[in-house]
């Protein structure tokens, strides 16, 4: 809406427009008189140039209210008090190498955060946190120490920003140094931000918020495009097995500046062995899924996947390491009677495939769930009363902890409750004046299409 101060010309356009409906016509009369009062008319002159000023200045505020500008950044930092501590958080992940000029972003946002800091001077305390870091560190020497202590190298590992913030948070609440500031400098890649996790973000927030003294964010956003970049992401390698082959999936992210189709070679190595590929990619961010075959006792690995005849302006973002292993076991337990139908219906739903070695299911008799370590196992399927007591806690811990436990009501009544939830009264169906104790018995005794399911 800044753009609506131009309309502060307005009063100087009216102002010409009154003029040229005059027409001067010489009067002996009236020469005199102009003679007279020319000097009180110079006076007028200049009431009148004042009053079409302020006109201009009425209708420029108003424009500038309605705007209602903010001044953020680096900007508003130079306008705010003097903080007592800054907490200075770096991405040093691989997209921060990409090059703006003669320098890389990283470099960039650390000559800036320098220059912006010699403007508080040394009365106020520096503590950094880079995404590499364990824990923050506080400055010792001011700001002439500050260029050495914030590294101007990238590195491999993907940045955490909101555990970043999360960390600065409780150095505050731990602390409490008084009113201060939180620096970022990032380039706002995605994967860095998990963006996603909105609760999570929520929370930090409220957190921040929360915090017993002043304390403001400034974000350096180094976000500026790059056409000529090609960047390539791991998200996800698995050891897979398929029938009787093993084979390795590996689910890569590609992403660059420009949305033309483009072919992209890619040169894949596997425990040494060199392999190829070749990636059709259309977008700015594309989705891709490749297999490779693996040797039937090859149970880990490593390996990584580079864009050949990428010259852009971020090398480090043109390869993507990764590593495999055995698939996870997922474990469940089922408890019931083991003789019951539906013990053993649901043992098999829970592991359909005895050569599967990674989906194992195991039956649980009720009176022996007392020694059970309901952690081993990824999921609990309760087919028996209703938890109470000890063993209701125990589940209940469980599931808090991660755990997956999903409850089937028996062929009886049950007066249990579990974490407020119970099952209803038992009530049998009857047709035709014939009353069943299970499914199968109606369906055994049912002549329509359905009969042949009763065995």
């Amino acid at each position: 809406m800044l753009w609506g101060l131009l309309l502060g010309l307005l009063p100087i356009l009216i102002h010409l427009f009154n003029r040229l409906r005059h027409r001067k016509l010489p009067w002996a009369a009236m020469m005199f008189l102009r003679m007279a009062n020319r000097k009180s008319t110079k006076y007028a002159k200049v009431r009148q140039w004042l009053v079409l000023l302020f006109r201009m200045l009425a209708v420029l505020a108003l424009i500038f209210a309605l705007s209602r500008p903010l001044a953020g950044g680096w900007v508003k930092g130079m306008m705010s008090g003097k903080p007592d501590v800054i907490f200075i958080l770096v991405d040093r992940s691989a997209s921060m190498g990409a090059s703006l000029g003669e320098q890389t972003r990283l470099e960039r946002a650390v000559e800036t955060m320098v220059e912006s800091a010699k403007a508080y001077g040394d009365e106020v305390r520096y503590v950094v946190l880079e995404h590499t870091d364990e824990r923050p560190r506080e400055v010792k020497g001011g700001v002439a120490a500050l260029p050495n202590v914030v590294g101007r190298e990238v590195t491999d590992t993907a940045a955490d920003l909101p555990t970043l913030l999360e960390a600065a948070a409780d150095w505050f609440v731990d602390t409490k140094p008084g009113i201060g500031e939180i620096w970022v400098a990032s380039d706002l890649q995605s994967s860095n931000w998990d963006p996603a996790t909105k609760e999570r973000w929520r929370r930090l927030s409220g957190k921040i918020e929360g915090l017993p003294q002043s304390v403001r964010v400034r974000l350096m956003a180094l976000d500026e495009e790059m056409p000529a970049n090609v960047s390539v992401r791991l998200l996800e390698a698995a050891r897979q097995r398929t029938a009787d082959q093993v084979e390795l999936v590996l689910k890569l992210e590609f992403t660059r500046g420009s949305a033309l189709p483009v072919e992209l070679d890619l040169a894949v190595e596997i425990e040494g062995q060199n392999k190829s590929a070749t990636v059709a990619m259309e977008g700015a961010t594309h989705e891709h899924e490749l297999r490779f075959p693996l040797q039937q006792d090859a149970q880990s690995g490593w390996g990584r996947v580079e864009l050949l005849d990428q010259e852009d302006g971020n090398a480090r973002d043109n390869v993507a390491y990764f590593v495999y292993g055995e698939p996870i076991q997922a474990q469940t337990a089922v408890v019931g009677v083991p003789d019951q139908f539906a013990t053993r219906f649901l043992n098999l739903a829970a592991a359909p495939d005895p050569a599967n070695t990674n989906q194992v299911s195991t039956v649980i008799a009720p009176t022996a769930v007392s020694r059970e370590t309901w952690t081993d196992y990824a999921m609990v399927l309760w087919q028996a009363p209703l938890p109470t007591g000890e063993e209701a806690d125990r589940l209940t811990e469980y599931a808090k902890a991660g755990g997956l436990v999903v409850c089937f009501p028996e062929d009886a009544s049950d007066n249990n409750t579990f974490n407020g939830l119970s099952w209803g009264e038992l009530k049998r169906f009857e047709q035709d004046g014939k009353t069943f104790d299970n499914w199968q018995a109606l369906v055994a005794a049912d002549a329509g299409p359905w009969a042949h399911s009763g065995g």
